[in-house]
């Protein structure tokens, strides 16, 4: 099985969710999240 030979990273636990977002333009995208999810600046 793929499962078995994959290196296991125990840093991490098994059942976090880790979402990544990958954007050419930071400052675009920072906008574009405060607009659609109501982000606030801090």
């Amino acid at each position: 099985m793929l499962y078995q030979r994959m290196l296991r990273n125990r840093s991490v636990p098994t059942d976090t969710l880790r979402p990544h977002i990958i954007c050419r333009d930071v400052a675009e995208t920072i906008a574009w999240l405060t607009k659609a999810f109501r982000f606030d600046h801090v």
